[in-house]
């Protein structure tokens, strides 16, 4: 089995449309719904990551989202259900960062993440820790994520006495050894021993 991992600007690289579809089909857990429009405007401002297989249908995707006044924030990776196990997040993870770096796109200290603060969100959150980010106090969010906040519908995520169900952290100066991106990897599913073939597809 084998699939690709591109990022925005290469040629065979999702849509916006594609891309908001896949979001509202595969979406689960403490995930914010992006749509078109917004996926439109990070491939200018930001970095879209898309793994997708060998009949170009998406398997996995992630950002690095455009807020205000420089501010982004390294959004969520979304696995297709059927795909996850295979840690593919690490690697998403690993080529935002090699592509914001790359394009000069944001200051350390102007990159958020969040993962939930539940154990749903136990993994995400160490692969965030491991690539650099410190954890902030809410008040140090970016305003527009600390809005959304007050529309959120999952406060069954959200930990008692928590003002909101993710934990969010901010990028350091350092780049990780964790964040080194291999050209082609074989990654083996954890749960049902598949191997998957994934190979960075340069623009």
């Amino acid at each position: 089995m084998k699939a690709r991992l591109l990022i925005s600007g290469h040629p065979d690289f999702p849509g916006p449309n594609a891309l908001e579809a896949f979001v509202r089909a595969h979406a689960r857990g403490g995930l914010t719904i992006r749509d078109a429009d917004m996926f439109a405007r990070t491939m200018k401002e930001g970095v879209i990551v898309a793994i997708i297989d060998d009949d170009n249908a998406l398997i996995a995707m992630s950002a690095i989202l455009p807020l205000e006044h420089g501010e982004f924030e390294m959004g969520a990776a979304l696995v297709r259900g059927d795909m996850t196990g295979f840690s593919l997040q690490r690697y998403m993870i690993a080529a935002r960062l090699a592509a914001a770096a790359e394009r000069s796109l944001v200051a350390p200290e102007k990159l958020y993440a969040g993962a939930l603060q539940s154990d749903a969100g136990a993994g995400s959150r160490a692969m965030i820790e491991i690539n650099g980010f410190s954890p902030i106090d809410f008040d140090e969010v970016p305003k527009i994520l600390q809005d959304e906040c007050l529309t959120c519908t999952k406060t069954a995520h959200r930990p008692d006495g928590e003002r909101c169900c993710y934990k969010y952290y901010r990028a350091c100066g350092r780049r990780p050894e964790s964040a080194a991106l291999p050209a082609r990897v074989e990654l083996t599913n954890r749960r049902d021993g598949r191997v998957l073939t994934l190979v960075l597809s340069h623009p």
